[in-house]
C-alpha cells in the first residue's frame, strides 16, 4: 500500500512517512517501545493469543 499525503503537510504537523508506511510522529517511539516491553498481563494474552 502507497501513502500520498502532501509533505508539507506532514512536516509541518511533526510526522514522517516514507510514502511505504503510514505517517507516524517519530517522538512517540520510545513511548511505545517502553509500553511494549511493560505490557500488563492482559495485554500479554492478548498478544500471545493473536
Amino acid at each position: 500500500m502507497t501513502y500520498y499525503i502532501d509533505k508539507d503537510w506532514l512536516k509541518n504537523n511533526g510526522l514522517i512517512s516514507n510514502g511505504k508506511t503510514p505517517p507516524y510522529n517519530p517522538k512517540l517511539i520510545d513511548r511505545a517501545k517502553q509500553l511494549r516491553k511493560e505490557m500488563t498481563k492482559a495485554e500479554c494474552k492478548l498478544l500471545t493469543t493473536i
